[in-house]
């Protein structure tokens, strides 16, 4: 008989990690902000991490109702040509293409699919 095993919390207060295909992000933040994550979470019986994703949902949802992506890729691009073109007032001469690749890695680095990287780069027209 094969039956899968449930998971047992080894932690006292039953808030258990999840482990999937998802990306770690991290910020450091006040201890007082901390403390008060923390105190609330213990209290409720919730993870930091439950909280801090709800909030950045109801954030990039309210964010996308302001601007779509489209809007987003083009203000990338803008800000690369603006950066270019100050680097040339200060005298670089890195071509155009070769700052584009430059870009490219960096926005892949990033974590921005191929497709993405595509998108913003041929948005970039001097």
């Amino acid at each position: 008989m094969n039956r899968k095993r449930k998971a047992v919390s080894s932690k006292v207060l039953g808030i258990q990690k999840q482990s999937s295909d998802k990306i770690l992000i991290g910020m450091s933040v006040h201890l007082d902000l901390h403390h008060y994550l923390t105190l609330y979470c213990t209290a409720k019986g919730v993870s930091k991490a439950n909280v801090l994703k709800s909030m950045l949902s109801q954030w990039i949802q309210e964010k996308k109702e302001e601007q779509d992506d489209t809007q987003l890729f083009r203000e990338i691009a803008q800000r690369a040509i603006n950066s270019w073109r100050i680097n040339k007032t200060k005298g670089d001469t890195t071509p155009l293409l070769t700052f584009k690749e430059s870009l490219g890695v960096e926005l892949t680095e990033k974590g921005f699919t191929e497709k993405e990287v595509k998108r913003i780069l041929n948005e970039i027209k001097i």
